[in-house]
């Protein structure tokens, strides 16, 4: 009984076809010439664009505060992503930052820096598992300062 199942197991993960990497073209076709087109860039006033902090956020924070995250292997692992991806989403989420007025992310940055500089952002649980999203210094110091110029347009 158990080699049938193990012989049905390995069956299923050897399926002809799947033997090649995602995204490369099967070995016996050729490219004829086709581009492929670069991903989209990121709208100017979305936080991802922004040159300073934008890759950090990406890295570091989007898994669980934004909804267009990797949800990488190492993030849904950690007990953090697993529990609360939901609650921290309805906190941040960075992907709707463009739709925040001014004021509202000047004071959602400022909350940023402080828990950035406070440790407690990104979770040491997430830490564990997806470790290159661990700040270093000089992101800190960048996401603070970055935090620090915004200040909320002015009332009309």
């Amino acid at each position: 009984m158990r080699i049938g199942i193990a012989a049905s197991i390995v069956g299923i993960v050897t399926l002809p076809g799947c033997s090649r990497m995602l995204g490369a073209p099967p070995r016996n076709q050729q490219n004829y010439g086709l581009v492929m087109p670069p991903p989209p860039q990121p709208p100017p006033d979305s936080i991802e664009a922004q040159p300073q902090v934008g890759p950090i956020f990406v890295n570091s924070c989007f898994d669980c505060h934004a909804n267009k995250g990797s949800g990488s292997v190492e993030a849904r692992l950690a007990p953090s992503f697993l529990f609360g991806e939901v609650k921290a989403r309805r906190a941040l989420d960075m992907s709707e930052w463009f739709r925040y007025d001014s004021a509202h992310q000047s004071a959602l940055a400022a909350e940023i820096a402080k828990s950035v500089n406070d440790g407690s952002m990104p979770p040491a649980d997430y830490l564990r598992f997806h470790h290159s999203a661990k700040l270093t210094d000089d992101q800190k110091r960048l996401i603070t300062q970055w935090a620090a110029e915004l200040k909320p347009a002015p009332a009309h």
